[in-house]
């Protein structure tokens, strides 16, 4: 009984602290876009990436350039005759200063190089996108792996408090004669087979928690649990088909891969241009100052405007090479594409699949909990008239257990797949997370049926 009456102090102290500032879903992931270096990465990149545009950009636009130079000499004039010496000292100087404009006119793979960037853009942002998507899934995950974990301890708990008590009754009917020790024997070994469960269960919980530590970079004092009714929302439309034509259209993925083969069907262009001839309207203004002391200064200026073509005749083969290399990695980019397609349908149809039997699977759990718990009663009341045994009881108080544990773990998993099927879609955003967020509340135990 001292075992029980501790238990029972324990687990009402624990669900009084844990019931006020319980970190939720949403306040997670704001976290995780602040600390997750994964996605802090993706993001970097993306703004690296960008700056291709102004690169390309930058062939097509006007160049000004400016040089000069400045130099002062000192001239000694000496005579062979020692007795003339030194004839005389002359001091020249001579400045020069030159600016140049070009501007290109005809430039085909410069052209070319800007609508390759362009798709490279569109690529990062894509790629972006779906890392932040991707860490809505991950970061619900290790939310969610946390709620489960803390549920399974909660449960097993609840067990090693049920067996205590079915202990204390075997030990009880044992002094009075009504069980035989083995029946006390019994219900020690599944006491004690529920504890070392409930050590592995508190174990979890913290390795869960250190997995949403390494995406958010915090550890919560606290975490908001799910409700004990989930919404068993379905897919809509009802028709995978229809689901797999979203995501083809919509997915992040495939989109970026999609990007990715037109930048390099760019590329084959930029590289199959590069021995075009060039146009480019050129423009120069050129000062250039002389003198000397007793010679006078000559001031001299230049200014001059034209049109230069510049034809690459012969490069080595160079440029037929590196065409043929483009044309490779297109073929490389589209066989990318497709395979990343392929992957999203499939992955979309197994989701959705996921969903669907999730919604069963829960009903079927909760109809399993209700035969559970009658079947514990029965038992129960038939270990008092004699005609079950402890035994009987303890695997009925196992069974209801093992039930409840499963409702717990498909409700996490029909939140996770139906996260994982937007994600697929291309549909997911921090709307879904916050309509989630609303099926948690603060507390520890589920609240009443």
């Amino acid at each position: 009984m001292k075992k029980i009456k501790k238990y029972l102090i324990t687990t009402l102290l624990f669900t009084i602290v844990h019931s006020a500032n319980a970190a939720d879903l949403v306040e997670a992931y704001r976290d995780a876009v602040q600390s997750d270096q994964k996605y802090q990465a993706a993001y970097a990149t993306m703004l690296s990436t960008k700056q291709a545009l102004p690169i390309a950009m930058a062939g097509l636009l006007p160049s000004l350039t400016g040089t000069g130079s400045s130099t002062y000499n000192v001239q000694n004039n000496y005579s062979r005759d020692p007795l003339v010496g030194t004839l005389g000292t002359h001091n020249f100087s001579w400045h020069n200063y030159t600016v140049s404009l070009a501007q290109p006119l005809f430039n085909y793979s410069n052209w070319k190089q800007l609508s390759s960037a362009k798709a490279t853009v569109k690529q990062a942002v894509a790629t972006f996108n779906a890392a932040t998507q991707d860490l809505m899934v991950r970061t619900a995950k290790a939310y969610f792996d946390i709620l489960q974990a803390e549920e399974t301890l909660r449960l097993t708990h609840a067990q090693l408090l049920a067996n205590a008590r079915q202990l204390d009754q075997s030990q009880q009917r044992f002094k009075v004669g009504l069980d035989a020790i083995t029946s006390v024997y019994n219900a020690q070994a599944s006491y004690d087979a529920v504890r070392a469960r409930e050590i592995a269960a508190q174990n979890a919980v913290d390795n869960a928690k250190e997995v949403l530590r390494e995406i958010t970079g915090k550890v919560y004092p606290f975490y908001a649990k799910l409700k004990r009714d989930v919404p068993l929302v379905k897919p809509q439309p009802l028709q995978v088909e229809e689901w797999v034509k979203v995501s083809e259209r919509q997915n992040y993925q495939i989109l970026s891969f999609r990007y990715a083969v037109e930048a390099a069907r760019e590329f084959i262009k930029v590289q199959s241009s590069s021995d075009w001839p060039q146009l480019n309207l050129v423009g120069s203004y050129n000062r250039d100052i002389q003198g000397s002391v007793g010679f006078g200064q000559t001031n001299l200026q230049t200014t001059g405007a034209g049109v230069q073509v510049n034809f690459p005749l012969y490069q080595g083969g160079i440029a037929f090479a590196n065409t043929k290399k483009a044309r490779y990695d297109h073929q490389t980019a589209v066989a990318n594409m497709e395979g990343t397609r392929r992957a999203v349908a499939d992955i979309t149809r197994q989701t959705y699949n996921n969903v669907i039997s999730g919604i069963s699977k829960i009903h079927a759990d909760k109809q399993a909990i209700i035969s559970a718990q009658s079947s514990l009663d029965s038992t129960e009341a038939a270990l008092k008239v004699g005609t079950r045994t402890m035994v009987d009881v303890l695997l009925a108080t196992q069974n209801l257990y093992q039930v409840e544990q499963s409702l717990a773990v498909d409700q996490f998993a029909f939140i996770n797949s139906t996260l994982q099927l937007k994600q697929a879609a291309g549909t997911l955003s921090l709307a879904d997370l916050e309509t989630i967020n609303n099926w948690l509340y603060e507390g520890r135990t589920p609240k009443p049926k």
